[in-house]
């Protein structure tokens, strides 16, 4: 008996690499992807501007990095004693106006420059609700907790969504021509929207994904939103919030990925960098016995044989000092 709804995808003939740099931007699922990428070493920017939700905030972003474009000084917040901008999240913050000014030029850049040399760009659209800044009109990606009076909560409209990513999409392609887009609806449900409204807002973003991967040819669609709602559906792959995917789900999701865009070889590489991570995070209970110094002395050879493909330096010279002192 089957008890569960299976599907896969086709692997994708665009694999991602240990040789060129990847960025994921959007919602949680997209945090997710870029700390299980960073595990296994590969070269992954996730969510510079820290975690945001809606797809015009997402490529507004982007385009201002790619174009250069400074951050509107008319949108920094004083928010109890730090400053931050309307259009990151509160992860992003300055003792003063000017310091924040200052790392928001320098993480533009540091977008730009990943951007221009990336294999992918993962997007991960959370919701299709927004705030607008009330009565100046303007669209915020965080609201960081000012009165509510000060915002109006709107739906976004398809054409607006499509429009200012056909404007991401530009700039990008002038920047780095053959960069592939992959597009994904987060599976986390926004249930303080209501459970009605999150449906008709993910719906939104499942059309958008859809249309978008139909008119421009670098785009491609994963289905993170469709193994959440439709082969897991069951609340015991829930945290207890009932909201998140539990740690076995994104297992789960995320083995399926590999499936996706990992090479054989490129999983492979990944296992053997995972393995070797839980190895140095291990803390021995006898670290002056023959058989700890044995175990690293191992580590170190697994560790050796990866380079230059994997970047282990600053590991390899920490276990060479302990060795070395004992």
């Amino acid at each position: 008996m089957e008890f569960r709804t299976h599907f896969s995808i086709p692997i994708q003939d665009d694999p991602v690499c240990y040789g060129r740099p990847v960025v994921t931007m959007g919602s949680c699922f997209s945090t997710l992807l870029g700390q299980r990428m960073a595990h296994g070493k590969m070269k992954v920017l996730s969510n510079p501007f820290g975690v945001i939700f809606n797809p015009v905030s997402v490529c507004q972003l982007i385009e201002n990095a790619v174009l250069a474009t400074p951050f509107p000084v008319e949108e920094y917040v004083n928010m109890e004693d730090i400053y931050v901008h309307y259009q990151c999240h509160s992860s992003m913050y300055g003792a003063s106006r000017d310091e924040l000014s200052v790392k928001l030029q320098k993480k533009q850049e540091e977008v730009r420059q990943y951007l221009a040399d990336a294999s992918h760009l993962f997007f991960t659209w959370g919701t299709s609700y927004v705030y607008e800044k009330y009565p100046q009109g303007y669209l915020v990606a965080n609201c960081h907790k000012q009165p509510g009076s000060h915002f109006k909560k709107r739906l976004l409209t398809l054409k607006e969504m499509k429009d200012r990513f056909a404007r991401c999409y530009a700039a990008l392609g002038a920047l780095n021509p053959t960069l592939r887009l992959v597009l994904t609806v987060s599976p986390v449900r926004h249930t303080k929207d209501g459970i009605p409204q999150n449906q008709l807002s993910k719906s939104l973003l499942r059309v958008l994904c859809h249309e978008l991967v139909e008119e421009f040819p670098t785009v491609a669609y994963f289905p993170s939103y469709e193994w959440m709602m439709d082969d897991l559906r069951d609340y015991r792959f829930y945290k207890s919030d009932l909201i998140h995917p539990s740690e076995l789900a994104e297992e789960y999701i995320w083995e399926e990925f590999q499936k996706a865009y990992f090479e054989e070889e490129t999983q492979s590489t990944w296992r053997k960098v995972s393995q070797i991570q839980t190895s140095l995070s291990h803390k021995a209970l006898h670290p002056e016995s023959d058989a700890h110094q044995k175990f690293l002395r191992n580590l170190l050879g697994k560790m050796e044989a990866l380079v230059p493909q994997v970047d282990f330096s600053s590991e390899v010279s920490e276990v060479k000092r302990y060795l070395q002192t004992r």
